[in-house]
């Protein structure tokens, strides 16, 4: 499980690494460049609420669903403290250590885990069943979800689709057969990952900086289950900043850039800024990190130009212009 978890976190930084940073110091402020629009701003949020995060709370039906997917009792149940790194009280069935069944469920992150390490082959050597494809992985995953009573209306859908925004992941077993030789390839497991949605704008991330990630291995047997569904209560009603009020943010220095590969250009230099992508998100963190607000924030990609070379660039902005209201 800690090789999922690391992806996931390789995932969400990855464009950050891929590339330096470059910051408008009050020593390098733009000289009135010409920023250009051709993002979609069609939709442009003027209003977004921040949510303060309160504990979620699960209903009793919820967790004798996943007891029964376990097959756990009351007798299965363990105190544990430090799940996670929480301090915070988790609910805890099965061995501690958590190698081959348990379920956890931590109200204070929002966050539900279910692990059965018999669910899926590490090998060849033992029989490969009834794995899922990707059609099958993602009705399973919808049915699990169901099963937690999360509404699929909560969900991150395509730009311009009803179609539900999905990631997956192929598990597969490679090996040379001993007879003729040939390099095999089976696939021994397919998960999905979910991603959530609040007002609708997607939160940062894949999966399990607030969403869902389910993985299928022999009959369609969950292997894991996370969720990651933090209880949110409406704290501050926001203005959202125009593209205007942007422009004046990157022309007073107040917007850091990074890049997408090597830094061509300085940003004192650059003449034109072109706004290619504009993405307004909800902050959100991984599943074992505290959180007290989700607020929104804008995500944008754009090239820069000095005149001589053009670089591919990234910057964020906050949604939170000014507040509107506090209640």
């Amino acid at each position: 499980m800690t090789k999922i978890f690391s992806l996931l976190f390789v995932i969400e930084l990855a464009v950050s690494a891929n590339g330096g940073t470059f910051t408008n110091e009050s020593s390098a402020i733009l000289k009135s460049p010409e920023i250009v629009w051709t993002a979609s701003i069609n939709d442009w949020p003027k209003k977004l609420w921040t949510y303060k995060v309160t504990p979620q709370k699960f209903s009793e039906s919820v967790i004798s669903n996943l007891m029964a997917l376990g097959s756990f009792t009351t007798k299965d149940r363990t105190n544990i403290s430090d799940y996670f790194d929480s301090k915070d009280e988790v609910i805890f069935f099965g061995n501690p250590d958590g190698t081959m069944k348990h379920l956890a469920i931590c109200p204070a992150m929002g966050f539900i885990e279910y692990h059965d390490g018999k669910a899926k082959s590490p090998s060849q050597l033992q029989p490969i069943v009834g794995v899922p494809n990707q059609d099958e992985a993602t009705q399973l995953g919808l049915k699990y979800l169901r099963l937690v009573e999360i509404d699929v209306s909560q969900l991150a859908t395509k730009a311009g689709s009803g179609d539900l925004n999905l990631h997956w992941e192929r598990q597969t077993i490679g090996y040379s057969d001993q007879t003729t030789k040939a390099e095999v390839t089976l696939t021994n497991g397919y998960g999905v990952f979910f991603l959530r949605r609040i007002d609708g704008i997607d939160v940062v991330g894949i999966g399990l900086n607030g969403g869902a990630y389910m993985f299928f291995g022999n009959k369609g047997k969950p292997a894991d289950l996370q969720i990651c569904w933090r209880n949110l209560k409406p704290y501050q009603l926001n203005n959202c900043p125009s593209p205007q009020q942007i422009d004046e943010l990157i022309k007073n220095g107040q917007i850091t850039f990074h890049s997408f590969g090597s830094m061509a250009i300085y940003s004192a230099r650059i003449q034109k800024l072109t706004v290619t992508k504009a993405t307004p998100l909800y902050s959100g963190k991984h599943y074992d990190e505290p959180m007290d607000f989700v607020s929104p924030f804008a995500r944008f990609e754009a090239v820069a130009e000095d005149g001589t070379n053009k670089t591919s660039l990234w910057f964020e902005s906050p949604m939170t212009f000014n507040k509107t209201t506090d209640k």
